[in-house]
């Protein structure tokens, strides 16, 4: 545990100092906050809120977002869901808790997944977008699994590290420093997550996603270029080298 407390250290520091200096890296202007960002970004909130749908919560689901970054992802997922977030770094919750739009349903606070405060199966679905490679897996999942109720989902988003542009931004330090790579952070394959999750859940599926590049710009769901794109993932293969892996894990039921 120690070891994972460093890292969190560490972690919380690296982004502390990115919020004080003002900075945003290169790859956060690029990948969400872009027309072709956004495409991206909506659509893991169209595949998340079809994950709390799915659960048939009776009422709105309940979801942790873990690394709630500033607030537009716990912006966006409530209004659909009672959505708590959590992040390491103080400075980025006062950011998130300053731009909520909708406190009723919508909240944030300082908190390290590796030790969560909640209680035993608080949560229908935790959510997070390009945040386990920041983790100690073997003691972040078991507690993402504890405050998940029976059949609630662990939903998540990762770069794939067999992705040739990811493989480049992690292979050298001056690569990491320009797009805001942490030093303990790296990618994972399919193979490897699937190793991990089915460690501590059930129903794990981890699938191919995202060929559509920033560089695209913002186009219609229903145009030529975004279908032919979006078939790249279904492709053999081809769908190896896909941006980023989807991830679906569900908690035993009894």
């Amino acid at each position: 545990m120690t070891a994972a407390r460093d890292r969190v250290e560490r972690e919380r520091q690296f982004h502390d100092a990115l919020i004080r200096e003002g900075h945003k890296t290169i790859a956060t202007k690029e990948w969400w906050e872009t027309p072709g960002g956004r495409v991206r970004f909506e659509r893991r909130i169209a595949l998340l809120k079809a994950a709390c749908i799915t659960l048939k919560a009776p009422q709105r689901a309940r979801v942790l977002v873990i690394g709630c970054g500033d607030g537009e992802w716990v912006n966006r997922i409530s209004e659909f869901a009672d959505v708590t977030g959590i992040d390491l770094s103080p400075l980025i919750v006062a950011q998130a808790s300053s731009r909520l739009k909708d406190t009723a349903h919508a909240r944030v606070e300082v908190g390290d997944v590796h030790e969560l405060r909640f209680a035993m199966n608080t949560f229908d679905v935790c959510f997070a977008n390009s945040v386990l490679h920041h983790l100690d897996l073997p003691i972040a999942l078991p507690e993402v699994r504890r405050v998940l109720r029976p059949g609630g989902k662990l939903v998540a988003a990762e770069p794939n590290r067999n992705n040739p542009q990811v493989r480049w931004m992690y292979r050298s330090t001056k690569n990491r420093s320009r797009y805001g790579l942490t030093p303990d952070e790296e990618a994972f394959s399919r193979k490897s997550i699937n190793v991990l999750f089915r460690q501590h859940f059930e129903g794990v599926s981890v699938s191919h996603f995202d060929f559509w590049h920033p560089l695209l710009g913002h186009k219609s769901d229903t145009s030529l270029l975004f279908r032919s794109v979006l078939a790249l993932e279904r492709l053999p293969l081809i769908k190896r080298i896909s941006g980023s892996l989807w991830i679906t894990a569900e908690k035993r039921r009894s």
